[in-house]
């Protein structure tokens, strides 16, 4: 028997990009006084937000790819400095590996703390230095704007 892929049931509770844009919005001041030296985005989840904050806080922005299958993680582009405190960037704390793999790949030379723009009650990761939207209806799921073709199209 093949391994089956399991539906997603929970209703959809979308978010538009100016809902995220606003909440990014939000904790910039805070983020300012921190004392990050870059922002991690995680591709793709996390560049709308990442992008947003790396503009409001004037931070240099670094990639990682994380590729499923195999959970690893690869930086895109050039790292920042070793032992640089990064701020990684991510669309959800998710019942999946993705943020848990990036920060295990982190840990050894960076420090970090973590933005996510939105995580519920499956999340692996309960507690985000930042998350702009929580979820605790168990039968509701978010769906962000990049996801929203996906989603409509059972593809996801």
């Amino acid at each position: 028997m093949k391994n089956e892929i399991k539906k997603d049931t929970r209703r959809a509770d979308y978010l538009s990009y100016d809902q995220i844009a606003t909440r990014v919005e939000a904790f910039v001041s805070d983020v300012k006084t921190k004392d990050f030296d870059g922002i991690l985005i995680l591709l793709r989840g996390g560049s709308f937000a990442g992008m947003h904050l790396s503009f409001l806080t004037g931070l240099n922005v670094y990639f990682v790819e994380y590729h499923r299958p195999t959970r690893k993680v690869s930086w895109k582009g050039d790292p920042p400095p070793l032992y640089s405190n990064v701020l990684v960037v991510e669309d959800f704390a998710g019942s999946g590996t993705t943020l848990q793999d990036t920060l295990t790949f982190l840990e050894q030379k960076y420090t970090s703390s973590t933005f996510v723009v939105c995580k519920d009650r499956l999340s692996r990761l309960q507690d985000p230095t930042y998350c702009c939207f929580e979820l605790e209806d168990e039968e509701k799921r978010f769906i962000v704007p990049w996801e929203k073709h996906e989603y409509e199209n059972n593809v996801c």
